[in-house]
Formats: structure tokens, sequence, C-alpha cells
């Protein structure tokens, strides 16, 4: 879920998915939603890799449809990069809050805002930036067992609720406003 930029990391990800043996990759369906200017890029890209029946592209979402995608995932990924050229990096990345929220467990890498989001090992990984091979790994580690994907969902939902609201934010702020005597 994002707006298709070559920062965004989808790249890192067809990679990983292409490195999987064929009777791996028949049990992943990778969902991309979004727009950009580098969509056609990718669409190129999945033709190259051959990954046609395990990629589909599923453009604009709605809110509520969005939110659909989300719980019925087993795994969100964006895998964003700092490009410094165009100095282009992922600020917050809200949407990793929003699947996680979903009972969604998600993989993001070490970059930008992106370890706020994520807290690694409990509800999701971290993972270093464009490195598709310790991506692969973890999907492999969640084909032979699905049950983690569960688990760390479970955990992730609970972790966004007890501290990613905007009450938890709201009583933080105070505080620190508190502590400073502002």
């Amino acid at each position: 879920v994002a707006r298709m930029h070559r920062y965004k990391g989808v790249e890192t990800i067809l990679a990983a998915i292409a490195l999987l043996t064929p009777q791996e990759n028949e049990k992943i369906q990778y969902l991309v939603a979004g727009t950009g200017p580098y969509l056609q890029t990718l669409h190129e890209k999945v033709k190259i890799l051959e990954l046609e029946s395990q990629v589909k592209f599923l453009g604009s979402l709605t809110d509520s449809e969005l939110v659909s995608y989300y719980q019925a995932s087993d795994l969100f990924l964006l895998c964003s990069w700092q490009e410094k050229i165009e100095q282009n990096v992922e600020g917050f990345g809200l949407v990793f809050l929003e699947a996680q929220a979903c009972g969604t467990p998600a993989i993001g890498t070490l970059s930008g805002g992106i370890p706020d989001a994520i807290e690694n090992n409990n509800g999701g990984w971290l993972i270093p930036e464009k490195d598709s091979q310790a991506l692969t790994n973890l999907l492999k580690r969640f084909i032979a067992d699905p049950n983690e994907l569960t688990t760390q969902g479970i955990n992730a939902r609970n972790r966004v609720i007890e501290h990613c609201t905007w009450q938890t934010y709201l009583e933080n702020f105070l505080k620190l406003l508190e502590k400073h005597h502002i």
C-alpha cells in the first residue's frame, strides 16, 4: 500500500519472491495497492521475473476496501529505502500501523521512521534496506510455519492498541509539556 515510487521498495519484494522455490512460490499471493509514476516499471519487472500469477496490482483502494485487504492478508510488506539523491525517505509509515491495527503483522526496513512503526519480533520484523535475501528467508520461515504469522498478528494489534493510539500520543505529549513546564 503506497504511492508507487522507486524508493518504496516493491522491487525488493519482487526479487525476494523470485528467490523462492516453485513450491514456495505457489503459496504466495502478493497484492500491490496504489498508483504512481513507477507503476509501469513494476508491471514490466513482474513480467521479467515471471511472477504474473503471484502478483496482482489493485490500483487505488477506498479506506473500507483497504481495511478489508489488511484483514484478509497474512502479512503486510513495505520495504522502503532512503533515496539520497532525490531525498526520498519513509517518514513514519502510517500504513504499518494501519495493517497491524487490523491484526496483520508487518515487515519493513531499517529506514527512516519505519522502526518507529514496527517493533521487531513483536507484531513485525525489520530488515536492512534492499535486502531481498533477508526478506526471502522470512518468507520461507512463514511458509514453513504460518502459525507464527497468526501469533504475530495478535501481537501487532495488541501493541498498536496499547501504544499507538491518538489517546496514547496525546497523553505522552501532555506528559512532555508538564515535564518541561510548558
